[in-house]
């Protein structure tokens, strides 16, 4: 009778462990039962976004040589990363009237989505989106401010 319940037991715990989607979070707490391979996943087994920054100078969508050697770290890892897309979006400070910024946003993305093309990431994972000014994450009043706001966010999710 002992050896029957074990079993049962057995195989009822079998069950609770099956992870359809290989994400190492087991189903019956899985909210997300279908994350692609390679992506990293929060407790609960949805896609963990990783998010990266670039920072622009004043008016310009140029990479110096410090964004160059961040955008190539950012391209290893969106290589490893192959389970996920990759969302680039534009930012700027408010110095400039609402048409320039968003131009210089839109700059600002392709510039990056170029290297990161040139880096040897498919350009088929890559959406892009440019806002301008109307998103900053710090104040436009302050320099230290401004400088934060003049951004592409690079989004693996």
């Amino acid at each position: 009778m002992n050896t029957i319940i074990f079993a049962l037991l057995l195989s009822f715990s079998s069950l609770l462990a099956v992870d359809m989607d290989n994400d190492l979070v087991q189903d019956d707490i899985d909210i997300c039962l279908d994350t692609p391979a390679g992506v990293f996943v929060d407790m609960q087994g949805c896609t963990k976004e990783i998010k990266r920054i670039v920072n622009f100078d004043h008016n310009l969508y140029m990479l110096d040589m410090t964004n160059m050697q961040q955008l190539q770290e950012y391209a290893q890892l969106a290589s490893e990363a192959f389970g996920y897309t990759i969302v680039l979006k534009g930012h700027t400070d408010s110095t400039a009237d609402y048409q320039t910024n968003l131009i210089l946003s839109k700059k600002r993305v392709y510039t990056v989505l170029k290297h990161l093309e040139a880096m040897g990431i498919d350009s088929e994972r890559i959406s892009v989106k440019w806002y301008g000014e109307t998103m900053p994450i710090a104040t436009n009043v302050t320099p230290e401010g401004r400088a934060i706001n003049r951004r592409v966010e690079i989004i693996l999710k």
